[in-house]
């Protein structure tokens, strides 16, 4: 018996030591800097601070889908899509109809930076176009048999929508699955053609929250889905097994496998990040630094050394490129640099970040 425990013991002993050793290996080839302690200026080469008026719809808060064209800044605030500019100057609110006691909101949006326009996509499934100075152009009907629409986007003159799907199952009297897509539109949401959502390969087996998707970004070689992953302990060798294997994703279903890809990083020039939070004190930042081989775990984020806030947890990107983010302060961690709008919670600052190239 105890034999047959000390063999069991060394078993697991040596497999750990040889998983533990390819993983060392790899890194050690690759030359990778593995840092558990960031700042934001090893990252970041530049940061903009905008103080955000407040419009009179209320305070600015619960912030998400921040997007920037030119001087313009969108954002969706308490399911109200405000329009600001660059110096945090409120222009406009996107308005939706209120039908009786049901107040009809935006639930997400993208920018026709080509036309000027935002298209956005309301609680009652419809369609809405606006010019910038927030005057409806028109508004259409969903038709799509799309049981949840889960990330939205404008590219190259197409919209892009990743949806899911009941469909029957052959077979099986009143049984459904659910597939998840992603789908090339016309400007009217006209199906051009679509692609069924798949896990990008990294070299193992994984589960992204259930095929989730958070954002629908954009590199050199088509349209990619990102879902932030659960953990952040195979972030690393995921990373690097599709930095050196060029696993890309697809947009038309004559190349490769016809597979839409999501993947865990949001896939810049030089950074491939990502963020998740989900409570103050349970969240992550990950980044990996391309051009100097240096990869960045950080449990409480990059500590912010341009402006003194604290540490950033909620890095969003502004743009589909991944060449710009975001991140919003408010209260006590604006005293050093904006203490009048630190008495208040209710004054935030969005701070624009320009990533190294």
């Amino acid at each position: 018996m105890r034999q047959s425990c000390l063999l069991l013991l060394a078993i697991l002993l040596l497999t750990y030591g040889y998983q533990g050793y390819k993983t060392v290996y790899k890194y050690t080839n690759d030359d990778v800097k593995v840092k558990y302690r960031g700042q934001l200026s090893d990252v970041a080469e530049k940061v903009l601070s905008v103080p955000l008026e407040t419009p009179d719809s209320g305070v600015v808060r619960h912030v998400k889908r921040v997007q920037k064209d030119e001087n313009n800044i969108f954002m969706l605030s308490d399911r109200r899509l405000l329009h600001f500019d660059v110096s945090g100057k409120f222009i406009n609110q996107m308005m939706t109809e209120t039908s009786g006691r049901e107040d009809v909101f935006i639930a997400d949006y993208t920018l026709d930076a080509d036309r000027h326009q935002v298209i956005a996509i309301d609680s009652r499934r419809n369609v809405c176009k606006y010019d910038y100075s927030g005057n409806l152009i028109s508004r259409t009907k969903l038709t799509q048999p799309w049981h949840k629409i889960t990330a939205f986007a404008c590219h190259d003159g197409y919209l892009w929508a990743t949806a899911e799907k009941l469909v029957k199952i052959a077979g099986h009297n009143d049984s459904y699955q659910i597939v998840h897509s992603l789908y090339q539109l016309d400007s009217d949401m006209n199906e051009i053609s679509s692609l069924k959502l798949h896990i990008a390969d990294v070299g193992r087996d994984v589960m992204f929250r259930s095929l989730c998707v958070d954002e629908l970004l954009v590199d050199e070689y088509g349209v990619y889905a990102y879902s932030s992953p659960a953990d952040m302990k195979h972030l690393l060798s995921d990373t690097l097994h599709i930095v050196q294997r060029q696993n890309l994703p697809t947009t038309s279903g004559n190349e490769h496998d016809g597979k839409a890809c999501i993947y865990p990083v949001r896939k810049g020039k030089r950074q491939f990040l990502s963020t998740c939070r989900h409570t103050i004190d349970n969240c992550y930042t990950f980044c990996y630094d391309n051009a100097g081989h240096t990869a960045y775990l950080l449990s409480k984020g990059f500590k912010d050394d341009f402006y003194d806030t604290g540490y950033i947890t909620d890095f969003q990107s502004m743009d589909i490129y991944n060449e710009s983010y975001c991140y919003l302060k408010s209260g006590a961690d604006l005293s050093g640099y904006f203490p009048e709008r630190a008495v208040s919670d209710d004054h935030p600052i969005l701070f624009m970040v320009t990533l190294k190239s």
